[in-house]
């Protein structure tokens, strides 16, 4: 089982990347590590030339990443021919999977860089992808170990959104050459709402989607000028959290995630602090926070990956997603059938296994788990890496 520290820890060192991109490469060793792999590439990839454009390893010597590229033309067509019947790129290439194992034994790029290292499996999660460029994350098991599992696609997978996230914002935050007045512009490609604040709250930076919420003025607004959420309890929150941010206290008190609604679909905003790393205040040194607000998904449901990783039961995963969506415990018992202190076993077995103790926090540790943005084919760019 993953540990939810190491999970955290982790998604805290990739959104780093997104504003200082030499801090990938021990992202990503760290990455390999609580992932349990001994080999990571993160590559982006030239179709028109079968050539890498960039490629960051983990685990790979100098000769063996050599001879991978020489069996590029024999990749890049498996993936390309992958990639062209795919609808989305919420799967993984899983090689022993996806080519039958005869054909795999034939395989020059199989025998003569895969085979001699003990790898006997490979796994390709495409990012960001378009017509001539792609990039991914490629993880090796060995031959020893067996054929890469159900859940160990899921629980790489809790990671990949996080990643796509980080390598738009890096994409759109290019803090060597681009100045704010061009950030805001290139912010507006994100479906989320995106807002940099002061520690008074005062916004200092909002895309286009934030921008037409506090227009709105049904789920954020501004009172004197200063950023705050209509719902009263969402906005003590809200102050909270940036008050923490600013004060360089534990988020987790309050919690990086805030549901801004009280009725109705779950609305939920993140926040990120830029000021407890000296990464995240280079952003623009007044900035207290970013805030990322989730204003078009359904957020209620507990994504598999999440399941996955803490081995939840169907029903465990049930009542926490219940939870999730402000239904009381009793409530919960009502609508499954059974009886509350059963609900409560389930509850308390959800304790056990995510490694928390209190329900306010099982149930933010499970919101923060939703991916924030949901990137698809159609929003990636020719510029699609860190």
């Amino acid at each position: 089982m993953v540990a939810s520290n190491a999970l955290s820890d982790l998604i805290g060192m990739i959104y780093d990347c997104s504003i200082d991109a030499a801090q990938w490469d021990s992202t990503l060793r760290r990455m390999a590590s609580v992932l349990g792999y001994d080999r990571l590439l993160l590559t982006l990839n030239d179709l028109r030339q079968d050539r890498l454009l960039i490629c960051r390893s983990v685990g790979w010597d100098a000769r063996w990443l050599e001879e991978r590229n020489k069996h590029l033309p024999e990749i890049h067509g498996k993936l390309a021919h992958w990639l062209l019947h795919r609808t989305s790129l919420d799967g993984p290439f899983v090689a022993t999977r996806e080519i039958p194992a005869h054909e795999l034994s034939k395989s020059s790029y199989y025998n003569s860089c895969l085979r001699p290292q003990g790898i006997g499996d490979v796994m390709h999660w495409c990012l960001l992808v378009t017509r001539s460029h792609f990039s991914e994350v490629v993880l090796t098991k060995q031959a020893a170990q067996g054929a890469i599992t159900d859940e160990e696609i899921e629980v790489s997978s809790f990671l990949i959104p996080h990643l796509r996230r980080a390598m738009t914002i890096g994409n759109a935050v290019d803090l060597q050459s681009v100045e704010l007045s061009m950030m805001s512009g290139t912010l507006d490609a994100l479906k989320s709402g995106v807002l940099f604040a002061d520690a008074r709250r005062n916004v200092l930076l909002a895309n286009r989607t934030a921008a037409t919420l506090l227009r709105e003025n049904t789920i954020l607004c501004l009172r004197d000028g200063r950023l705050s959420a209509v719902c009263r309890r969402a906005n003590d929150e809200l102050k909270a959290a940036i008050e923490l941010a600013t004060t360089g206290g534990d988020p987790g008190e309050v919690g990086i995630s805030i549901n801004l609604t009280d009725t109705g679909q779950p609305i939920f905003a993140h926040v990120l602090s830029m000021t407890g790393t000296e990464l995240r205040s280079r952003l623009k040194p007044s900035s207290a926070v970013a805030v990322f607000v989730d204003a078009n998904r359904d957020a209620s449901t507990i994504p598999p990956a999440f399941a996955a990783a803490f081995r939840l039961t169907p029903t465990e995963g049930k009542v926490l997603e219940e939870l999730t969506i402000g239904h009381a415990p009793e409530e919960i018992a009502s609508g499954l059938g059974v009886a509350i202190s059963t609900v409560r076993t389930h509850i308390k077995n959800l304790f056990v296994k995510t490694g928390v103790s209190r329900q306010s926090d099982l149930i933010r540790l499970a919101i923060q788990s939703v991916p924030p943005i949901k990137l698809t084919s159609d929003t990636a760019t020719d510029r699609a890496f860190p």
